[in-house]
């Protein structure tokens, strides 16, 4: 069944929940998989490539939001001031239920605000890293802990 885009919703870890990137009107996932010359050897002059590191970037853009329960550009801004890691989850649905939820982390690379008049304020940002899974990496990577009894 198909996907419309309207259902592929990304999320931002903000130390207590996911937010959803506020009023997502595009947003692209590409992957690169970085190919690696293989050693040449007197038994082995022409040597066949390998593979190098895989990454991703997710750009993607909004319209700016002041409701809390949103990642928009002031909360994205300080994280991105902050050189933190960015713990994130996309969730794709279909008109019946959930059909893939992925998990990623990295940093987010770039972030831009443009206000033209009469329009919305927008803004748009993008997130390069090389990690995702089908599993939570927030819980493989900061696991609960007695103490605080959830997620930190």
């Amino acid at each position: 069944m198909a996907v419309k885009g309207e259902n592929s919703i990304l999320y931002v870890w903000d130390g207590t929940a996911y937010l959803p990137i506020a009023c997502v009107t595009t947003s692209q996932f590409q992957t690169s998989l970085e190919q690696v010359d293989g050693t040449v050897t007197k038994c082995d002059l022409n040597p066949e490539p390998r593979a190098g590191k895989f990454t991703y970037s997710w750009s993607f853009d909004g319209e700016l939001s002041n409701d809390d329960t949103k990642a928009s550009y002031d909360f994205l801004l300080k994280k991105q001031q902050a050189k933190e890691i960015i713990y994130w989850k996309e969730i794709e649905t279909t008109e019946t239920a959930t059909s893939k939820t992925q998990f990623g982390k990295g940093m987010l690379t770039s972030l831009s605000k443009s206000a033209n008049a009469n329009e919305m304020i927008t803004f748009s940002g993008q997130i390069d890293g090389s990690t995702i899974s089908s599993n939570d990496l927030l819980l493989i990577h900061n696991p609960p802990t007695t103490e605080t009894g959830g997620q930190s």
